[in-house]
């Protein structure tokens, strides 16, 4: 094997798990399918390269430099896909239809003729290709999509005021997109400039700042996302491997393929069942307690104090999960005042939160919890973990604040979706119990008058 097919065989494994690893752990399509799309067109062009630095056949080199570039043109169209689903421009649907429309004739000019792709060059490292006439157009639609996607980026972080956790997404990708950029240097190479392609290290660098941001910044579960990566390449490898091994030792084609037929059927159901078995192992406390928390969750609308309902929901919270400590905070005036806390130890909560002050107007439009870390400081030296904003008639009107869990383990998605759960039906708890006091007073004060009426 050619050493210098090393860096585009590794770039292209690492995008095919990366989308692999997407694949399997995104809920929201509309986002995740753009993104693995991006993943593999990546591989595609990276894939090709490791092929076509490892052969002498010039027949061969042909007609690889042609099927690399077949994913190369639409590299652009899937980034500007990404982005702007990942913002939510549903105004961009045209712009990405048109992109991708480019793209396609791009692919007709490379395989209908030489002005995009003239050949090859031959390089101290195997074969490389050759622009056309038209490649520059090319390049300029790239700037273009680039410059795109860099103003969707600055206007969504600009409307957010560059805060909370989309604002730290933002960055990441930002930073990932422009990384990826330098690999247009492996464009010089095509114009008979003979230096060896490093855009692969762009490419690298870019992967590895979209995976700390994954980690990191909790876009996604990772032990399960890697679990379930894991257990889908065991399980393909092995539904594909073995017809390959079974022909190879027979030479018996026909019942090598009805092979490869029958466990490409039974692949996802073994899959299936051996995800499901991996997760009920990773998982078994993290769904206990979620678990325990929907199902009290459900019980808090028969309260009728709010004294009662901060104590049950502090009390249960604890008591499910091991946190630092929870608290909650109510609205009165123009403030947010410490109701009720919960602790392992001493701990020295602020009395009240302004409502104006940077940690409650971070979240004034947030209606899913959100993590600490995206937050500015509550207190100093104080460690959040999660804040669930509690909400009446759809205003801000109270704060459920959770202190970090027990060796610092992240909250994960499904915590989120669990304590997505507790926060709304607090909230429902709490106007259910401010309507009840309304109605008391109403009754009381029409009471009270149909006595002095009658005394009349």
């Amino acid at each position: 094997m050619n050493p210098y097919s090393i860096p585009p065989i590794a770039s292209a494994l690492l995008f095919l798990f990366l989308g692999i690893f997407v694949f399997l752990k995104s809920k929201k399509r509309s986002v995740a399918t753009p993104f693995i799309l991006q993943c593999l067109v990546t591989f595609w062009w990276q894939f090709t390269w490791f092929l076509l630095f490892n052969t002498s056949d010039k027949a061969l080199a042909s007609l690889l430099v042609r099927v690399g570039y077949s994913g190369i043109v639409f590299i652009p169209a899937t980034f500007f896909h990404f982005y702007s689903s990942f913002l939510n421009r549903k105004a961009s649907k045209k712009w990405v239809n048109f992109y991708y429309l480019i793209g396609l004739c791009f692919l007709i000019l490379l395989w209908a003729t030489n002005a995009y792709v003239d050949g090859y060059y031959t390089y101290f490292w195997g074969f490389y290709p050759r622009a056309g006439v038209l490649h520059p157009v090319y390049l300029f639609y790239l700037t273009v999509i680039v410059v795109h996607c860099l103003v969707y980026l600055f206007l969504s972080g600009r409307k957010i005021k560059w805060q909370g956790v989309k604002a730290n997404q933002i960055k990441y990708l930002a930073g990932a997109l422009l990384v990826y950029c330098f690999a247009v240097s492996d464009f010089i190479v095509n114009y008979g400039i003979e230096f060896y392609p490093l855009g692969v290290l762009a490419i690298l660098i870019s992967l590895g700042i979209v995976t700390y941001a994954i980690i990191k910044h909790h876009l996604m579960e990772v032990k399960i996302a890697i679990t379930r990566a894991a257990l889908f390449l065991f399980v393909y490898v092995f539904i594909l491997g073995l017809p390959f091994w079974f022909w190879y030792q027979t030479k018996l084609g026909i019942f090598s393929i009805s092979l490869a037929i029958v466990l490409a059927s039974a692949g996802p159901f073994i899959y299936g069942y051996l995800r499901r078995r991996a997760e009920d192992v990773l998982l078994a406390e993290q769904k206990r307690y979620q678990k325990a928390l929907k199902e009290f969750s459900s019980n808090l609308i028969f309260i009728r104090k709010v004294d009662e309902l901060c104590q049950k929901v502090l009390d249960k919270v604890m008591g499910s999960i091991k946190l630092d400590f929870a608290a909650i905070y109510l609205k009165e005036n123009d403030s947010f005042n410490l109701k009720d806390k919960r602790s392992e130890g001493s701990l020295d909560l602020p009395k009240e939160i302004e409502n104006n002050s940077k940690f409650t107007t971070s979240l004034a439009d947030s209606t899913e919890p959100v993590l600490g870390e995206y937050l500015p400081a509550l207190a100093e030296k104080l460690k959040v973990g999660l804040v669930c904003s509690l909400r009446l008639n759809g205003n801000l009107y109270g704060l459920l604040i959770l202190g970090k869990k027990e060796e610092n383990k992240i909250f994960t998605d499904t915590d989120i979706d669990a304590f997505s759960i507790v926060s709304a039906q607090t909230s429902l708890a709490l106007s259910e119990i401010y309507y009840f006091q309304e109605y008391q007073k109403a009754t009381h004060q029409k009471h009270k008058l149909e006595i002095e009426k009658a005394r009349i």
